[in-house]
């Protein structure tokens, strides 16, 4: 065989298995980046709601259940403990009061 041949078969393998790698790592960070998207959208929602239930209650359980229950996302959520699970975050009461905010994730 020529050397000419060897050289255009072997670069010609390396192109496609560079083509290869290249096709995967785009569909892997593809993925990723739809994975993330849908993590900060979660997290921004819960967000938007803690800010509504700060700003519009004295942070009392009965108000903070109330503002809830009118949202679409909480109306069909169980609110009888002292710990109310939003997407990614937890309300926890002590007593009728908002004791903390913690995050499910960490």
């Amino acid at each position: 065989m020529n050397k000419w041949k060897i050289a255009f078969w072997s670069c010609f393998v390396s192109l496609l298995g560079l083509i290869i790698i290249g096709i995967y790592n785009f569909t892997d960070q593809s993925t990723s980046l739809m994975y993330m998207e849908e993590g900060y959208q979660s997290t921004e929602t819960d967000l938007l709601d803690i800010v509504e239930l700060i700003n519009k209650t004295d942070l009392s359980k009965k108000q903070i259940l109330n503002v809830l229950k009118e949202h679409q996302i909480h109306e069909h959520g169980e609110f009888e403990k002292d710990t109310i699970l939003l997407s990614r975050m937890q309300l926890i009461f002590k007593g009728e009061k908002l004791y903390k905010i913690r995050d499910l994730w960490k």
